[in-house]
């Protein structure tokens, strides 16, 4: 998987100094949004500015995996079976060094222009909701939540711009999707 800077645009930055350091993918198990728990997978960035993602590894963060949280529920949140347990990927990095100053990192499908979220969903299942968030803590301040994941496993949900201002609604990402780690100035 190609890592990549891009600008607060999401897009590309060239750069003559490449990154280094780590990418450390943890669990954000029962919700979407909050803090990642420990333990956290660490991948290494590679010479080229790649990073290979070995699920196998990944399946450690997919055990931590719980049903919907108390705190999704509150916020008008449902999953379909209730019994569904599921765990997004969190994404921090640890620097070495950076060209820039980087304020975020994550998934990006760069041909769609759309930020990836990869999620862990033990089942089938169906996902609705909406969440507000403060103005200043995300991209968005309104995320409508209507995921439809058809097997058990990882999968990649994608953040779409919606038509009204300030708002994103969140779809399984499809087959065509081509993910990137990206590092956001």
């Amino acid at each position: 998987m190609p890592v990549k800077l891009v600008d607060s645009e999401v897009h590309e930055v060239s750069i003559q100094d490449p990154m280094h350091g780590d990418a450390l993918l943890g669990s954000i198990p029962g919700t979407i949004f909050g803090d990642p728990q420990a333990p956290f997978v660490r991948v290494a960035i590679n010479a080229d500015q790649s990073l290979s993602i070995d699920l196998n590894r990944l399946q450690e963060l997919g055990k931590q995996a719980t049903r919907i949280n108390s705190y999704a529920v509150q916020f008008g949140w449902k999953i379909d079976p209730i019994e569904t347990r599921f765990s997004r990927v969190s994404t921090t990095f640890d620097y070495i060094s950076s060209p820039s100053e980087v304020k975020k990192v994550g998934f990006l499908d760069l041909a769609a222009n759309e930020v990836l979220l990869l999620v862990f969903f033990d089942r089938p299942c169906h996902l609705t909701g909406t969440i507000n968030l403060p103005p200043g803590r995300s991209d968005f301040t309104q995320y409508l939540f209507d995921v439809t994941v058809d097997r058990a496993g990882f999968s990649w949900l994608a953040i779409h711009k919606d038509q009204a201002p300030g708002s994103a609604v969140v779809r399984h990402a499809g087959a065509s999707v081509r993910p990137v780690y990206m590092a956001r100035t």
